[in-house]
């Protein structure tokens, strides 16, 4: 019960603020928006006001915006494609663009609480740490004597030290002293593990928070275009793609190990949305928004209707590949 209700609100998030993002760019630029609706399916609610009408329907996964003129031609001076090309590009990038706001502000928050502990959540193999016999779930309490409470600085005593390190942990209630000897990397000492995250509203910083939403924002977004660079080069393949049902499965994962994996999860799947979104592929909003650049640079328009063939052709690919990744994700559930 708890998968399906996280993954209802994250779906109905991630796709209202990302047709909000369409919704208020189009308003505070006079294209008319004929409906905006939260949920699919059959209305269970509509109210109209100022020429658009506000729908709530059935299903509560994702919603819509509906505006003048996109995919067909229109005479009134409101709709979308009687537009300046400026003002259509606008349009087109807001709901990318709003999903990578809203991760940016959730990354923010959450680094804004977070610390870093002294427990041990992964040890790299081949590295000094592996070597010496230090495991995952290890807290590590001391450095050459010197107790450590919090792992940041944890990692600048490791970062500074000269020679081998004293480390002493508790495992399993007992305590012990492991010798290792540190690995210089890009002239930064390292012993190779990685620290538990922990979330306590004690520790809030939004100094803090805000470099370090920032450098987790850059990172998971640079880490996602080299994602998509292999899949393009060949070097992975679909087997490394999620659909919807593996996406539900990831939800349902982080929902029982927190909130703050979850929220952390929410803003890696606005990232991944935006980053979609934005490809230059037919029907998707970075293909549209490549026939709005060639109009800008040649000074002509692609008519509306050739424009939606080609649109529908890749409306048609794009269904056929969740297709397939879904198929594949369902049989890894048996």
């Amino acid at each position: 019960m708890i998968t399906i209700i996280s993954s209802i609100i994250i779906f109905l998030l991630v796709i209202l603020i990302h047709e909000f993002g369409h919704f208020i760019v189009a308003k505070r630029n006079g294209v008319s928006v004929l409906e905006f609706s939260i949920g699919m399916g059959p209305k269970l609610f509509q109210r109209e006001s100022n020429g658009t009408l506000y729908s709530l329907r059935v299903i509560p996964v994702g919603g819509y915006c509906q505006l003048e003129g996109e995919d067909e031609e229109n005479d009134s001076p409101n709709s979308l494609n009687n537009q300046s090309p400026l003002v259509r590009l606008k349009v087109i990038l807001a709901g990318a663009i709003m999903n990578f706001l809203l991760a940016f502000i959730l990354l923010i928050l959450l680094m804004s609480v977070s610390r870093v502990s002294t427990e041990v959540s992964g040890v790299l193999e081949d590295s000094p740490a592996y070597s010496s016999g230090i495991q995952t779930g290890d807290k590590i309490v001391s450095i050459n004597g010197k107790n450590i409470n919090d792992g940041e600085e944890l990692l600048k005593n490791i970062k500074e030290s000269q020679g081998d390190l004293d480390i002493g942990v508790i495992r399993d209630s007992q305590s012990k002293n492991i010798k290792v000897t540190p690995r210089l990397e890009n002239n930064v000492r390292k012993i190779g593990v990685n620290f538990q995250e922990e979330y306590d509203i004690k520790n809030f910083s939004l100094i803090k928070g805000f470099k370090k939403g920032v450098i987790t924002f850059l990172n998971l977004t640079g880490m996602l275009y080299k994602f998509l660079g292999m899949l393009i080069t060949g070097q992975l393949g679909l087997g490394g793609v999620s659909g919807p049902v593996g996406v539900v499965k990831e939800i349902g994962n982080a929902a029982k190990t927190g909130v703050a994996n979850l929220i952390f999860l929410l803003a890696y799947i606005n990232i991944n949305l935006g980053v979609f979104n934005l490809l230059p592929i037919p029907a998707l909003d970075g293909g549209r928004a490549i026939f709005i650049l060639i109009e800008m640079i040649f000074g002509k328009k692609i008519s509306q209707e050739k424009e939606g063939y080609i649109h529908m052709v890749g409306l048609i690919l794009l269904l056929a590949l969740i297709a397939v990744v879904t198929i594949k994700d369902v049989i890894k559930l048996f």
